[in-house]
């Protein structure tokens, strides 16, 4: 037996497991309305009764329990299947573009600061540069690094590795020496493509056409940090790349008249969406320079003056752009890297998208609803041909509404990492729900809502202790950002002892007042004890906010 009792407690949950006088017991369970809806809590004491009745049984293994029924595990895997891709699986990113070559020949591919290059021009060119690329030892899987200013230069270097049957590696000429050194090495580059490296090619001679890319073939490699102290380079295939700008041209509703911002560093991965994608397609592609990506206003007059239609953005940044500007011509941004938050209304249509650089970029996406009210803006619905699963610590699924890590399989899944064998073998293992399948286990806790939607709720090794308590601060941060007024909001906690709120708001904000208001759906341990406004938050060189500079 179960039964449920609202507001009766002294604590946010309270638990009572009593006999029934029936050989069994009756399981009570109140909760603080406040903080917890009715269906989650039928969620959690439906799992826990399930547990309860498997751990009875004599020989169980508590780590070999189910908290799921097998109808209930069908329904999650359908939840988190993606729409079958079909496409001709030879194709390659190479082949896609040539395609557009042939059909556009004299249109614009790509615009920096101040040039431009047509479709054939960047197919000539590049056939030049692959053709002297193979003459310098670059064959299959082999890396070549690109240390190129933000201009069109970089596009016709990754374009031309690419058909050299290479994989390119940026790198960004502001990194420190040593970790320059270091990726250098550790990747073995068989060339470092530079300014002077590419004025003694010869462009203008004769070439024949040039296509070694293979879909099993690596594309790229990009590093990202890791916990030893040495970032760890991702290795992704052409089948990946392939995968991910196919299903996005789509979604976006790309076309050869649209015009396509790319803002993100060469080294980051969501440079991929407007870098590729629009080339595949016959669109522009306009480079952002160096000193555009940091001025805001600057920005909004280049979208205004070049009709950009659309761009990939920090979600922070490209929060700040849609509450700053009000005419802006743009018909799509789509937002990563960090939780979005709600803003006001706006005629853009704004994607939330999420993935690690070990699913190629994106893994689920959602479109946001200008009519909805959101409590959480979810991350959505898998994409095309891709699965998500959310499981506990043991590997086994949980029902819909409760938290777990997830996990990602599918067609953008990684190679691996560059020569770390057993990180690797950890991080990408067999897919227990889908036979013959790898399954990469991201760290970040998720949850599927009511809606059947993906919701976001943090990082397991991100949790923190404040005073005894193991708390989330996005839980702090989202129900601060529902206080009228509050833009951004972000909670760290110091020594274990000290919770700090920092956040920037139209006007100034009485702290009493705002004190108050977070009281009122979140326990005092979790409530900060020190506010902090800023005119606004610093933000690493991605966008995403620099937690370490508050």
């Amino acid at each position: 037996d179960m039964t449920l009792t609202l507001d009766t407690q002294k604590l946010p949950i309270e638990l009572t497991v009593w006999p029934n006088g029936k050989d069994g017991y009756t399981i009570g369970l109140s909760y603080e309305t406040a903080l917890y809806s009715r269906q989650d809590m039928e969620v959690f004491i439906h799992a826990l009764a399930n547990y309860a009745v498997h751990a009875t049984k004599e020989g169980t293994r508590l780590s070999d329990i189910e908290l799921t029924t097998d109808d209930e595990q069908e329904e999650l895997i359908k939840l988190g299947t993606g729409e079958r891709m079909e496409y001709d699986p030879s194709e390659t990113f190479v082949s896609l573009f040539r395609k557009q070559a042939r059909l556009y020949p004299e249109a614009t591919a790509v615009v920096d600061e101040d040039s431009s290059i047509t479709y054939a021009e960047l197919d000539r060119r590049s056939d030049i540069l692959a053709t002297a690329l193979i003459e310098a030892g670059v064959e299959q899987d082999a890396f070549v690094a690109v240390m190129l200013p933000r201009r069109k230069e970089f596009m016709l270097a990754v374009m031309a590795i690419f058909k050299a049957g290479g994989a390119y590696l940026p790198l960004d000429c502001d990194y420190p020496k040593e970790r320059l050194q270091y990726m250098l090495e550790d990747a073995e580059a068989k060339v470092l493509i530079t300014t002077d490296f590419l004025e003694q090619i010869d462009f203008n001679s004769d070439c024949l056409p040039v296509d070694n890319s293979k879909p099993e073939s690596l594309a790229y490699m990009l590093y990202t940090s890791g916990s030893t102290g040495k970032p760890k380079g991702v290795m992704a295939e052409h089948r990946n790349l392939r995968a991910l700008v196919g299903w996005l041209a789509n979604m976006l509703r790309l076309s050869h008249t649209d015009r396509c911002a790319e803002h993100a560093s060469f080294c980051f991965d969501a440079s991929l969406f407007d870098l590729m994608t629009p080339l595949t397609v016959g669109a522009q592609v306009h480079i952002f320079s160096d000193t555009l990506r940091h001025d805001l206003e600057g920005m909004n007059r280049y979208i205004h003056e070049k009709s950009i239609t659309g761009m990939t953005l920090s979600t922070q940044l490209g929060m700040e752009l849609i509450n700053t500007f009000d005419d802006l011509p743009l018909r799509y941004i789509v937002a990563g890297g960090e939780a979005l938050q709600p803003t006001r209304r706006t005629s853009v249509r704004i994607i939330n998208g999420y993935g690690p650089t070990e699913f190629t970029v994106c893994a689920s996406y959602h479109v946001v609803d200008q009519e909805r009210q959101y409590e959480t803006i979810p991350i959505g619905q898998p994409v095309p041909g891709s699965h998500l699963f959310i499981v506990d610590p043991n590997g086994k699924l949980v029902p819909k509404g409760m938290g777990g890590e997830l996990c990602l399989s599918g067609k953008q899944m990684a190679r691996g990492y560059r020569k770390q064998e057993e990180l690797t073998r950890e991080k990408f293992t067999d897919c227990p729900f889908i036979k013959g399948e790898r399954m990469y286990r991201t760290g970040d806790l998720c949850r599927w809502n009511e809606q059947g939607e993906l919701e976001y709720l943090g990082r397991i090794d991100t949790q923190v202790k404040l005073r005894g308590y193991r708390i989330e601060l996005g839980e702090i941060e989202n129900q601060s950002l529902k206080y009228d007024g509050i833009h951004q909001a972000v909670a760290s906690v110091y020594d274990g002892l000290l919770l700090c709120l920092y956040y920037t708001a139209d006007s100034d904000i009485d702290e009493g007042v705002l004190k108050e208001f977070l009281s009122q759906s979140l326990p005092d341990y979790m409530v900060p004890s020190t506010y902090m406004q800023l005119e606004a938050l610093p933000l690493t060189p991605n966008g995403k906010v620099d937690r370490k500079r508050l």
